[in-house]
Order: C-alpha cells, then sequence, then structure tokens
C-alpha cells in the first residue's frame, strides 16, 4: 500500500537514499513504480526529499483487516490511495482531501472507496481515553495526598470534566490547524498549562480538607502526572 499525491512532472529515476525496492517483493514494487496516472504517482516508493512520508508499506492482513501508519511531510493535503496485490491487481481509491494534520482514513479494498473519519468522532473517541485516564491518576494521587474520595470526588469530576473537554475542543481545532506534529504538541503543552492553573485555584477554593497549601500541590503534582500519561498517550498511540 502507498499514497498516491499530485505529481504532473514527475519522472522516477534511482536514488540510492529513498529507494525501498530491495526490501520488498520485486514484482509488486515494479507494479507500484510503474504507476502514473493522470498526473498521480506513489509517495513512498518514489520518494523524493521534498515528499518526506515515511511508512513500511506491507498491509499485514490479520482477520480482513490491516492498519497503516503514514507520517512524514505532507506537501499537499489530496492524496489517493494504492494498493498491489501478489497476483498483480492493482486497487485505487477515490481522492482524499484531508481535513485534519492527523487524520484516520477507512479503505475498503473491496469496494476501492476511501473516507476520512470526521475529526469531531476522533475528538470524542480521544475523550473517552483521556477522561478516565486523567481521573483514575488524579484519584491515586488523592489518596496519596490523605484526602477523602468520597468528600471531594465531586469537585474532582467536575473540574476534570471541564478541563478535558476544553482541551479536547482545542486540540480538536488544533488537529484541523495545525502544520506539524511540534505545533499539536506545542498546543497541548501549553493548554495544560493553563489547566494546571486553573485546576489548582479550584482546589484550594472547593476541595475539602488539609491546607490550601496541600491542595494546591495537589493539584500540581495530580496534573503533572496526568500531562505525563497523557503525552505518552498521544505520543505513543496518537490520541
Amino acid at each position: 500500500m502507498d499514497l498516491l499525491i499530485p505529481d504532473q512532472s514527475f519522472q522516477w529515476s534511482p536514488d540510492p537514499y529513498f529507494d525501498v525496492s530491495s526490501l520488498y517483493n520485486q514484482k509488486m514494487i515494479s507494479v507500484l513504480r510503474s504507476y502514473h496516472v493522470d498526473g498521480w504517482r506513489p509517495a513512498i516508493i518514489t520518494g523524493k526529499p521534498t515528499m518526506s512520508i515515511y511508512s513500511d508499506i506491507r498491509c499485514n492482513i490479520s482477520d480482513g483487516y490491516a492498519k497503516m501508519r503514514f507520517e512524514g511531510i505532507f506537501v499537499t493535503n489530496q492524496f489517493r490511495i494504492i494498493v498491489v496485490s501478489e497476483d498483480g491487481k492493482t486497487v485505487v481509491s477515490n481522492i482524499i482531501d484531508k481535513k485534519a494534520y492527523k487524520s484516520v482514513v477507512d479503505f475498503n479494498y473491496m469496494t476501492g472507496k476511501a473516507a476520512e473519519r470526521p475529526v469531531f468522532l476522533l475528538t470524542v473517541v480521544q475523550l473517552c481515553y483521556t477522561l478516565p485516564l486523567t481521573l483514575l491518576v488524579e484519584g491515586i494521587i488523592l489518596l496519596l495526598f490523605r484526602f477523602s474520595l468520597k468528600r471531594n470526588w465531586k469537585p474532582l469530576l467536575f473540574i476534570n470534566l471541564c478541563t478535558q473537554l476544553m482541551l479536547t475542543i482545542v486540540l480538536m481545532a488544533a488537529a484541523r490547524l495545525a502544520v506539524s506534529y511540534d505545533s499539536i504538541k506545542f498546543t497541548y503543552i501549553l493548554s495544560e498549562s493553563f489547566i494546571v492553573i486553573a485546576e489548582a485555584e479550584f482546589c484550594a477554593y472547593f476541595f475539602a480538607q488539609h491546607s490550601i497549601r496541600r491542595r494546591v500541590i495537589y493539584a500540581i503534582t495530580a496534573n503533572a502526572a496526568s500531562f505525563l500519561a497523557g503525552m505518552i498517550l498521544f505520543t505513543v498511540f496518537g490520541f
């Protein structure tokens, strides 16, 4: 599997720095590389320094499904999916006009249809992961600071519902407007900084037990722990 990108002027020539053909089935690579129809060319197998997209183009199919991850610099938001099978069959999808920097596209090999998942749907899925994780981490820290979960679970739940919803909306906007992975990560870090301040003030005034100083220290510690867990999810799994 490769991504087709529009390139009317492209003419392929061997390049030892970007040619990965030796790693794969030569017959399939030949079929893939020779595809240049209506100005579309395979991005990875004919890659150049100006189009830095990285992926293992082999589809490891399990139970009829395969998950591919393409990373790098896209010089265009438009692409198509091309799949070459061992018998030489070639399937090319419709044109995808990518709406988000980090997007998920579903492709049906049998029909050749591809569709990008709505950013809103991806954001809701992300919230379903991040909210329980944040509550779990901050709940554990709460107990370690000797706060009563019974007396403080309501404000803990309320503040995290508010902050996680805000963070999700901000990241949803960043996913649509971002020009690089680093810009999304910067937005995430900046948003978390504001969340730390908001949660510290909220905990100071609405938590029961202990001094205001202890409540603030708890808020900072809990957010640092949940931030680290979130960065692991964000980096490893892309949530």
